[in-house]
């Protein structure tokens, strides 16, 4: 395939001169490494042997897994139009390997934003900028019971969160069980796990975001699922029996602050989101783009043919669109 450039605008009032190199790098990173594996990809679904690679080079070699943290650790407090764009250009290469990739940093965003926790980020910071491994993150939202529901704070306030954390002395005991979170299924070495310290009540102040180290006593995972593409996104259940972890660990020491925090991470997760499929857009397009440029019909280049013509203008259109809103509401977060 040949290499593509972005000819799709950005408001760049918005975008610093560092985001602007990042996003390059990214994207030079991507046409050099991801595009030429990527027909072999659905099948490392369970090994990962090759996603492990790519997300060592993405996260360690180019150095996003410092990307949120305070610079006084190592880190590149990068903003969230930064990630977005990142994303976008992951997702031009593989959708799944760029969700693998935006998660690990978007499960630790409870703890730096809005209200940094300065004991979680001086336990966790160093792991991921002053290493020289990978250190990743997984959200365990999903509840087996409650599906998808935690999610909307607004509208549950957690009510509907069954994976329960009592406080017993200076450790939460954590039990429950979670469906499929990117970066469950052997890859992860923490969980942000969704819980309640009160099941069944509507209470902003039982809602609670706490740090689980992956190998700790009472963790489990499943074997991870075989889906449909999307192979770098690793899915598998976690269960969680009478698992301990210090008090400290929960995201917000105040109650309430977590369901705070929480709103923002979702709306965060939802614009990252968005990046992710237009970068897979922009893909679609580029490829249906040189097609028309270069086979001819009826004796002129498809692209030349007006319905043809009206198709990809409405496609770049719609990228164009997209971008710009997915940028505005990145700087509103």
């Amino acid at each position: 395939m040949m290499k593509f450039e972005d000819k799709f605008s950005l408001p760049l009032e918005w975008i610093s001169d560092e985001t602007k190199r990042i996003v390059e790098s990214c994207r030079e990173i991507v046409e050099k490494e991801i595009i030429p594996v990527r027909h072999e990809l659905d099948e490392d679904w369970k090994d990962h042997k090759i996603y492990d690679k790519l997300l060592k080079i993405i996260m360690l070699d180019f150095g996003l897994q410092c990307a949120p943290w305070p610079k006084e650790y190592g880190g590149l407090e990068s903003d969230l139009i930064t990630a977005c764009l990142c994303n976008e250009e992951m997702s031009r290469g593989d959708s799944g390997l760029s969700t693998a990739a935006g998660c690990i940093n978007w499960t630790f965003m409870p703890m730096l934003a809005p209200n940094p926790n300065p004991i979680l980020i001086e336990k966790f910071a160093p792991l991921a900028c002053q290493t020289d491994r990978l250190f990743v993150g997984c959200a365990a939202i999903t509840d087996a019971r409650s599906g998808s529901d935690v999610e909307n704070i607004d509208g549950t306030h957690g009510k509907y969160i069954a994976t329960t954390a009592e406080l017993d002395g200076d450790e939460w005991v954590i039990n429950g069980h979670k469906l499929w979170p990117t970066n469950s299924g052997g890859l992860a070495d923490i969980f942000a796990v969704f819980c309640t310290t009160n099941p069944g009540v509507e209470d902003d102040e039982a809602f609670a975001i706490i740090y689980v180290p992956a190998d700790t006593p009472g963790v489990k995972q499943g074997e991870p699922y075989r889906k449909a593409g999307m192979s770098g996104d690793k899915n598998s259940d976690i269960w969680f029996d009478n698992v301990r972890v210090p008090k400290e660990n929960r995201a917000n020491p105040k109650p309430g602050d977590d369901a705070i925090a929480a709103r923002m991470f979702m709306n965060a997760g939802n614009i990252g989101s968005s990046a992710h499929a237009i970068g897979i857009m922009r893909n679609c397009y580029e490829l249906v783009k040189e097609w028309c440029d270069t086979r001819e019909v009826g004796g002129k280049l498809l692209k030349e043919h007006s319905m043809t013509a009206s198709v990809l203008a409405d496609i770049a259109l719609m990228i164009e669109v997209s971008r710009s809103d997915t940028s505005l509401l990145s700087k509103i977060i």
